[in-house]
């Protein structure tokens, strides 16, 4: 088609198929252009665009003719490519200073106007950067790197990013990385990746600003990997209604984590490995922040609420849900409070529906894969643990769970253990060390790997409830349940023939029947030194001649001895305890066929209950 000189392409275009006459006819259409264009190319002669008519069905508004592009306001739906700011591609640092000023300044000006795009392929290294600006749109699909020796100077603040407006979203599967390599810091300075109100640090505690800081809201991280970061990958002090959702953080110092003053703010779906702290912690004076769905690989710990001590803010009510952690170092899931615990610091935390798959690789003997420490009202649900401490050296025993004396109201249901600790340092399931308050029941243990002690154990404080706890096979080298209770424990419904339990008195059964452990024996020795100790409390002599000895247990416990012998059985206490009336050490003959029933009535003393003579 060949277009006449006078003719200006670009602006209206016509169909050269069919008599042009047909297309506009003779229609005038104005002056604003007022470009005649020649009927013989597909165009009516004469014809000058302008009026607001063509034909019947055509309409051209009269602003057209000072019709200008769309703002950049209206275009948000538009990337903004970052390169238009003149931001060049730079992995060593070389450029870093232009960068920083143009990334800063390509953010500023596409705040509330439109997404800005890193592309793929674009690498920059860029200075620790303040970011005031809210209410900008980051996709990020390339990498952006942080200038080597960015804390080689005085200062404390050599985050990556440091955010300090509300209402902004980074999205995207681009990579921020913290040069860890090439980092030099000392005690007090933080090399950070993406962060809030993280300024500086007291040997390893990271501060709280107090005043200094500057609140955030509203923002969104998505999809984009951090690692190499030198301590925090993600730190977000203070801030409200944060989200970062499927982030992965890798090989970095310090555990990213919801800090100081953070509240209603989550981690979804987020991926940790190689962390030398926790894949997420909630620290330090969190408010109703969680962690739902995460994966935590080979990093030191998995997930949880921590403050170093009871001087700093206590978390309340953080939440880890549905997530996993895997061949961590040490523990699982743990709401703790460090140093010398005097008053509640994690109120009212909540671990629900969590896997812990093989964790405490480290081979230290004595961890726990789950724990409550100075903890308030702290609750364990429908947790699964298997494999826990399977490489644990010789040392003291590992725990499924351990729950201390300071921690009160503490709710253990339905949660199931299996195969804790290892042949060199065995295993316990849920071990309750003086807690108040306790309820522990519908739990499950079992002990393929043969390597446990038993299933829950420790001694429970007062108030506590004991519901039914079961054991699927049986334990290896102990028994279900080893736990010592208060005076108002009550029981409901538990079974207690998977071996000794140990009761004080005032143990209140609301239903069902308690099986005490009953053993048979054959009677030994002339001497107190000699005889057949007797670890049941009904012990049936069927065989042998000579003596019995009682048990060391506490007072109120009765024992029953059956003499099923033809011979008499002669019953010593324990060395520097008494029976009846007797002196110390002095044994009582039991005659054949009789049934004698003692109880310690002090702590060195025995009476006798009932002697059943054949």
């Amino acid at each position: 088609m060949a277009y006449p000189a006078n003719w200006t392409p670009g602006w209206v275009s016509y169909m050269t198929s069919g008599n042009p006459a047909d297309i506009v006819s003779s229609t005038t259409v104005g002056s604003a252009i007022g470009t005649k264009v020649d009927a013989t190319n597909g165009q009516s002669s004469g014809m000058v665009i302008g009026s607001a008519v063509i034909d019947a069905q055509t309409t051209i508004a009269a602003a057209y003719a000072s019709a200008q592009a769309r703002p950049l306001s209206e275009k948000c739906g538009e990337l903004a490519d970052i390169r238009d700011w003149l931001v060049v591609s730079d992995s060593t640092g070389t450029y870093a200073d232009t960068n920083t000023e143009k990334f800063l300044k390509a953010l500023a000006e596409t705040a509330g106007v439109a997404r800005l795009h890193i592309p793929p392929g674009l690498a920059m290294t860029v200075n620790p950067m303040i970011i005031p600006t809210g209410g900008f749109n980051l996709v990020h699909d390339g990498l952006v790197i942080l200038a080597p020796n960015s804390a080689a100077s005085s200062s404390v603040k050599a985050n990556l990013m440091d955010f300090r407006g509300s209402g902004w979203s980074i999205t995207g599967r681009g990579v921020f990385d913290g040069n860890r390599g090439k980092q030099s810091w000392s005690v007090g300075q933080v090399v950070g990746g993406l962060t809030s109100n993280s300024y500086a640090t007291s040997e390893t505690w990271l501060l709280d600003p107090g005043s200094a800081a500057v609140p955030i809201s509203d923002f969104l991280i998505d999809g984009v990997t951090v690692q190499n970061v030198g301590n925090w990958p993600v730190s977000f002090g203070y801030a409200t209604n944060g989200r970062l959702s499927k982030v992965r953080m890798l090989t970095s110092g310090n555990s990213p984590q919801f800090f100081a003053g953070a509240v209603d703010c989550l981690a979804l779906d987020t991926y940790s490995s190689g962390i030398t702290d926790a894949g997420f912690s909630l620290y330090a004076g969190t408010t109703r922040c969680s962690i739902i769905g995460a994966t935590a690989h080979q990093c030191n710990q998995g997930f949880g609420s921590y403050c170093e001590d009871v001087t700093r803010q206590p978390n309340i009510d953080p939440l880890v849900a549905n997530s996993t952690t895997i061949q961590c170092h040490d523990g699982s899931i743990g709401f703790t409070t460090g140093g010398q615990v005097t008053a509640l610091t994690q109120i009212r935390p909540t671990a629900y529906n969590n896997r812990s798959i093989d964790d405490g690789i480290s081979g230290a003997s004595g961890i726990s894969c789950w724990g409550a420490v100075g903890a308030q009202d702290a609750v364990y649900i429908g947790n699964r643990q298997s494999g826990f401490g399977s490489t644990a050296a010789s040392g003291s025993t590992v725990n499924a769970g351990y729950f201390d004396s300071t921690t009160v109201g503490l709710v253990l249901d339905g949660n199931f253990v299996t195969s804790t600790g290892s042949t060199s340092a065995q295993g316990n399931g849920l071990y309750i060390h003086g807690t108040q308050q306790v309820y522990v029941g519908t739990n499950i243990v079992r002990d393929p790997s043969g390597t446990m002690i038993y299933g829950i154990g420790g001694t429970l404080g007062a108030g506590s409830v004991v519901a039914p706890n079961h054991l699927l096979g049986t334990m290896a080298n102990g028994s279900m349940m080893e736990l010592e209770f208060a005076d108002d424990t009550v029981v409901l419904g538990q079974r207690m023939n998977h071996g000794p339990a140990q009761f004080s008195t005032g143990v209140a059964v609301t239903s069902g029947q308690i099986a005490v452990p009953a053993g048979i024996f054959a009677a030994a020795g002339t001497t107190q030194a000699t005889a057949t100790l007797i670890n049941t409390q009904i012990a049936k002599f069927t065989s042998g001649t000579g003596g019995g000895l009682l048990p060391v247990v506490g007072t109120g416990i009765e024992i029953k001895v059956i003499n099923a012998t033809s011979a008499a059985l002669s019953l010593y206490p324990q060395p520097g305890q008494t029976i009846s009336t007797d002196a110390a050490n002095v044994a009582y003959a039991v005659p054949a066929g009789s049934t004698i029933v003692v109880v310690q009535v002090a702590a060195n003393a025995w009476d006798i209950v009932a002697l059943y003579t054949a």
